[in-house]
């Protein structure tokens, strides 16, 4: 595999988890307001994106 295909993979992988970060915070904004679960759901994604090096804004 070529330099140019690991990189295109490494995209695609990220942008996988990008798509799947973003659909796990639209269930958490349509989520009732139940202050503990949704806490606990925020804080996990927070933590989550932060992790892959992306800024937070909730």
């Amino acid at each position: 595999m070529s330099e140019n295909e690991k990189e295109i993979k490494k995209l695609d992988d990220k942008k996988d988890k990008i798509k799947e970060l973003d659909t796990k915070l639209k269930i958490l904004r349509t989520l009732p307001e139940t202050p503990t679960e949704k806490d606990k759901l925020r804080t996990a994604l927070k933590y989550e994106k932060e992790k892959e090096g992306f800024e937070v804004v909730i």
